[in-house]
């Protein structure tokens, strides 16, 4: 079996020996190009040797390598993945798809794939701070939310500051109060109690009241709207 190619992340396992272009079927039945690039073999429990990562197959793959989600469908991959070498799947930076994003474009391939024009925004994975700072520094430099915009520019002026800067400065002082601050426990609890019992609570409300099986509307109708409305009615025609 030949072991010496250019390099890349494992894709799937071997289809009667056979792998996509560029690929070729190593001794464990997975298609890899190998130095950097081979795959150690499935993850197990998620977890892969040191320098290796789990890939969307479940694949240990080289830290850096990328991710590749599958074989291409028309030259067309779900969001947050583009087209690529082998006609496959690549998970895409997320520097880029935030770019992809703001010219409303998707499926833009590192070797020569087609991009397509797509409605809505685009999602990509998490790695490290790093990779929110293209996405804050958008949302900070949004001309079109003048209000915001209005705000940011006489703080800048004020204190010689980039908004970033400011805005880092900000979320580290509510960090601080929410450790330190008075009443900091009871603002705490509303962020991470209080809020999501009330978002559970009309979540619950709304499904009795929307699923036919309950009646709920019904029910709250006939004993409470309907009496409330006829006493209002009554003491109107009383007067």
């Amino acid at each position: 079996m030949i072991s010496v190619c250019d390099g890349g992340p494992a894709v799937a396992a071997c289809i009667n020996g056979l792998c996509g272009q560029g690929f070729f079927c190593n001794s464990r039945g997975f298609c890899c190009r190998c130095a950097s690039g081979n795959s150690t073999g499935p993850c197990i429990n998620n977890v892969c040797p040191a320098g290796y990562s789990c890939n969307t197959n479940n694949y240990c793959c080289p830290l850096g390598s990328g991710s590749v989600l599958g074989p291409c469908i028309n030259n067309q991959c779900p969001i947050g993945f583009a087209c690529g070498a082998g006609n496959l799947c690549y998970a895409v930076a997320a520097s880029h798809i935030i770019s992809m994003a703001s010219t409303g474009l998707s499926g833009a391939s590192p070797a020569g794939g087609r991009g397509k024009g797509v409605k809505g925004s685009e999602k990509a994975t998490v790695h490290s701070f790093h990779d929110l700072v293209p996405a804050l520094k958008t949302v900070l430099y949004d001309k079109s939310n003048m209000q915001l915009d209005k705000v940011l520019s006489l703080l800048e002026a004020k204190t010689q500051l980039p908004r970033e800067q400011l805005t880092y400065g900000l979320m580290g002082l509510v960090g601080i109060y929410l450790i330190f601050g008075s009443l900091a426990q009871l603002v705490c609890n509303l962020i991470g109690f209080g809020y999501p019992a009330y978002a559970s609570v009309k979540v619950i409300f709304l499904l009795y009241l929307y699923l036919p099986q309950t009646y709920g509307a019904q029910i709250i109708y006939e004993k409470y709207l309907d009496p409330l409305i006829a006493g209002i009615e009554k003491t109107l025609y009383k007067k």
